[in-house]
C-alpha cells in the first residue's frame, strides 16, 4: 500500500529531483515543500508538521537529549559546510589572527545553530579560543530579521540579548561589538563597509588545511523521520535509497561539459579539485563515512554546555538504518577524527 508522506527540505542540487517529481519515492507519495531553512525547521521542530523533514543537526541534537524532538535521524546529510568564512571582525581592534578575540565581545545569531557551534568548535580545537573567553551578544543578524529562539544558552558564560530593534550587522558597522559569528554575510560586510572583514580573508586554504588534518567536512543539516514511522524499515531504506539517488544525480549534473548546470565557468576543474583533495564521493551518506563530523558535533556541543550528557551515536538514528550504507568508493579519502 502505497502511503503518503509529507516532506519539507531546503532548496539544493541535492534535493532539486526530489521538488520536481523527477526522482520519485518508490513506497510512498510525497508531497514535497521547500521553504527556506529557518521557516522549515520552525514548522519541523515546533509544529511538527513534515514527516520527514531536513533539520539543523545541532538543534536536532540539542532538543533529543532534552526529550523535545519528534524525529528519528536518517544518516542522510543535505547541507555540509566549513565555517571559518563565518566569523567577521573589526579591522580596527588589533585582530590579526584567531587568539587575538580572547577578551572581545562577540556577537551570534543564537548559541545552538550548526554554523556557530561549528565555528565556535573550530576556535576551540584549532586555536585554542574557548566560549568562556569571550563575551557574547545575540540577537537577529541584519535589520528587519525576526528574533531567533534561543533554544539553549549555555549556562557558565557571559551572555546578554541585544536590545530590541538592534542587529549585529550595525553593532559590528559602528564598533559596539569586536567580531561577530553569521552564518550568511552580514549586511554591513555586503554593503564593503570600512573596518569590517573575515577573520580569515583566505578562508579556503585553511577550510582545506583543516580538512588535510581531520577528515572532517562539518555537516548541517541532516534528515529526520518522525518517531512514529521510524520503525519501518522499507520506508526508511526507501527514502535514504531516493535522496541517495538525487544526489548522485547533482553529481552528475556538476560533470557535465555541454551545458554547465551552474553559473561558474571553470566548474568542471573546482570539481576536480574538491575531490584530488577530499575524495570522489566527497558528499558521502550513511553512519560509516560520517562518524568523525557526528563526534565532532556531538563533542562541540557538549563542550559549549548546549546539551548535559552527549547522546550515543546510534541513539539518534532510525534503528533501520544504523547500519545502511550506499555504496561508495574504497579508493576515497578516509580521514581521522580531529583530537
Amino acid at each position: 500500500m502505497i502511503r503518503e508522506l509529507r516532506i519539507g527540505v531546503g532548496r539544493s542540487d541535492r534535493t532539486q529531483a526530489m521538488i520536481e517529481s523527477r526522482i520519485r519515492f518508490g513506497s510512498a507519495d510525497a508531497v514535497v515543500d521547500s521553504p527556506s531553512h529557518e521557516e522549515l525547521f520552525r514548522r519541523a521542530f515546533d509544529l511538527e508538521l513534515y514527516d520527514v523533514a531536513e533539520l539543523s543537526l545541532s538543534n536536532f541534537i540539542v532538543m533529543t537529549a532534552a526529550g523535545q524532538c519528534g524525529y528519528a535521524a536518517l544518516p542522510i546529510f543535505t547541507s555540509r559546510m566549513f565555517r571559518h568564512s563565518t566569523i567577521y571582525i573589526r579591522t580596527d581592534r588589533g585582530i590579526k589572527q584567531p587568539s587575538d578575540l580572547k577578551g572581545r565581545t562577540i556577537g551570534v545569531r543564537e548559541f545552538s545553530n550548526t554554523a556557530t557551534v561549528t565555528a565556535k568548535g573550530l576556535l576551540s580545537d584549532v586555536y585554542s579560543v574557548r566560549q568562556q573567553d569571550i563575551s557574547w551578544r545575540y540577537g537577529p543578524v541584519n535589520p528587519g530579521e525576526d528574533r531567533p529562539i534561543q533554544r539553549r544558552i549555555p549556562p557558565r558564560i557571559e551572555a546578554e540579548a541585544i536590545e530590541v530593534g538592534e542587529c549585529l550587522s550595525d553593532l559590528l558597522a559602528t564598533g559596539a561589538l569586536d567580531a561577530i559569528i553569521a552564518y550568511s554575510p552580514p549586511r554591513c560586510f555586503q554593503e564593503r563597509q570600512e573596518q569590517v572583514a573575515r577573520l580569515f580573508p583566505d578562508y579556503r586554504a585553511h577550510e582545506m588545511s583543516y580538512f588535510s588534518r581531520s577528515g572532517v567536512f562539518p555537516i548541517m543539516h541532516l534528515l529526520g523521520i518522525r518517531r512514529s514511522l521510524a520503525d519501518d524499515a522499507a520506508l526508511c531504506v526507501d527514502i535514504c535509497e531516493t535522496f541517495e539517488r538525487a544526489k548522485q544525480d547533482a553529481m552528475r549534473a556538476l560533470e557535465r561539459l555541454d551545458a554547465l548546470p551552474v553559473m561558474l565557468p571553470w566548474l568542471s576543474a573546482s570539481v576536480q579539485d574538491v575531490q584530488r583533495v577530499m575524495g570522489q564521493d566527497y558528499w558521502p551518506y550513511g553512519l560509516a563515512r560520517n562518524q568523525a563530523a557526528l563526534l565532532a558535533t556531538l563533542r562541540w556541543l557538549a563542550e559549549q554546555e548546549l546539551i548535559e550528557t552527549a547522546p550515543r551515536l546510534n541513539d539518534l538514528f532510525a534503528a533501520p538504518l544504523q547500519t545502511w550504507e550506499p555504496p561508495s568508493d574504497p579508493n576515497d579519502h578516509q580521514g581521522n577524527p580531529y583530537p
